[in-house]
């Protein structure tokens, strides 16, 4: 009704000159093994927040930009700089912005990392964790994380014991059913 563009991902895609397009399940792993995903992501960031800070201008945009951060990024020591940096040098408000990441993500150098963001989260910041329950899901362990989403590919029987925890809402995207819950339960 508002016409209102209520949030956004910035999604990386590689369209080779020669060989077309590339999955990102291809590209992704050897950028993160090479450490180019650190520039690499630096860039899609400012690119999402310099395009998030025009929809704003023009009056077009009110929610999140939302971009990934992989495990190599998230390991840099630099991150919470680069990303303080990039939405100041944008304008961009930081409470559009959201950083998604891999619940894999989390289990490595776990104490760095969740400092970091905390950090972020407190600054305005939303942090959501993405594919939750496709790996080795923990649920005592989402109480300890900076955490208010949770984006999760539908895989069998994994929301049947959530019913009492959020409240679910559908989007059918072609090819797969996205769950998106916004949980309220562990007070951040």
């Amino acid at each position: 009704k508002t016409k209102q563009i209520v949030g956004a991902e910035a999604l990386l895609r590689w369209n080779h000159p020669e060989k077309g397009f590339i999955s990102p399940a291809q590209f992704i792993p050897v950028a993160e093994r090479t450490r180019m995903i650190v520039p690499i992501g630096a860039w899609v960031l400012q690119e999402a927040c310099m395009q998030c800070r025009k929809w704003l201008e023009m009056g077009l945009f009110s929610g999140k930009m939302a971009v990934n951060l992989s495990v190599v990024q998230l390991q840099n020591a630099d991150l919470l700089n680069l990303v303080t940096s990039t939405w100041q040098d944008t304008g961009l408000p930081p409470h559009h912005l959201e950083l998604e990441l891999a619940e894999s993500a989390i289990r490595t150098d776990a104490e760095n990392v969740l400092a970091q963001l905390d950090s972020l989260r407190s600054r305005g910041v939303q942090i959501s964790l993405d594919d939750f329950g496709t790996g080795y899901s923990n649920f005592s362990h989402l109480a300890n994380l900076p955490v208010v989403m949770l984006w999760k590919v539908l895989v069998g029987g994994f929301i049947g014991g959530l019913a009492g925890l959020a409240r679910w809402k559908f989007d059918k995207v072609p090819g797969a059913v996205f769950v998106h819950a916004t949980f309220n339960i562990f007070g951040r």
